[in-house]
C-alpha cells in the first residue's frame, strides 16, 4: 500500500486465534476513523469524556474462513450511554471459478 493512504486507514485491535491465525474480532480506535476528528473535538472542548468503541466479532465459521457474525457501537459519555448492536444472519455462501486466459502476442 502507497504511504500516503496508510493514515487513511482505521487501526485499532485484533485479536487472533493462535493454532490458525483466524480473525476473532476487531475492535477499531476511534481516533482513527475519518470523519469524527471534528465531532468527538467538538465535544472533548466542552471538557467532556467521551468514548466511542466500535467492535466486530467472527464467530460464524465456514471452510476455515471466519465471517462477521455482530457489531457492535458503544457511545459513552457523562450522561449518556448508547449501545448499537447489529447481528449478521441468513449468510448466503457460494463458488467462483475462474479461469486464467492468455491472449497470444499481437503478430
Amino acid at each position: 500500500m502507497p504511504l500516503e493512504f496508510a493514515s487513511q486507514i482505521p487501526y485499532g485491535e485484533l485479536w487472533i486465534r493462535k493454532r490458525d491465525g483466524a480473525v476473532l474480532k476487531i475492535k477499531i480506535a476511534t481516533d482513527s476513523v475519518r470523519g469524527m476528528e471534528k465531532p468527538l473535538g467538538e465535544v472533548r472542548d466542552h471538557r467532556k469524556t467521551v468514548t466511542l468503541a466500535t467492535t466486530h466479532f467472527y464467530r460464524v465459521e465456514r471452510s476455515g474462513i471466519c465471517f462477521p457474525s455482530h457489531t457492535s457501537f458503544l457511545f459513552r459519555s457523562p450522561r449518556l450511554r448508547c449501545q448499537t448492536y447489529f447481528a449478521y444472519s441468513k449468510y448466503r455462501f457460494f463458488t467462483v471459478d475462474t479461469q486464467v486466459k492468455t491472449d497470444p502476442p499481437n503478430q
